[in-house]
């Protein structure tokens, strides 16, 4: 009887040794793909707050564009200030300021500067010219 005792109890060490194997492989296996996961947030969320706007980045003060004249015949000629062309002597005109806005076309609200992804839907924004004029419309 005493042998089977023995027996019985060698029986429950190999299998508590063996339990404990398994805990600490499971364990290992969380910490690695905790590990691995933690890796992959870091390298994926500096481009997903790229594509976000926040309260604070519509309210920095925009940059002053600077008027810029050209001549209608020569693009190459620029100036800071009107004036005559020394190519041709016709009179500079000032230059539209254009620039881009990026909309979903599902939420017209989600407006961004550059291109993305809308952050309600997912879908690529889509690129709209926005034409600034320097020059007061006569009327």
């Amino acid at each position: 009887m005493t042998r089977k005792i023995h027996i019985n109890q060698s029986i429950i060490k190999t299998k508590f040794i063996n339990m404990k194997k398994s805990i600490v492989i499971v364990l290992m296996s969380i910490l690695v793909s905790s590990a691995f996961s933690l890796c992959m947030a870091q390298t994926t969320a500096p481009q997903e707050n790229k594509n976000k706007t926040t309260t604070s980045d519509k309210q920095q003060p925009t940059k002053v564009d600077k008027d810029v004249y050209t001549c209608p015949m020569h693009a190459g000629v620029k100036s800071d200030k009107p004036g005559k062309c020394p190519e041709c002597k016709m009179n500079l005109v000032k230059k539209e300021a254009a620039t881009a806005e990026y909309i979903c076309p599902m939420h017209s609200e989600v407006k961004k500067d550059k291109p993305g992804k809308c952050t309600k839907c997912g879908m690529n924004l889509e690129k709209k010219e926005i034409k600034k004029s320097n020059n007061p419309q006569k009327m």
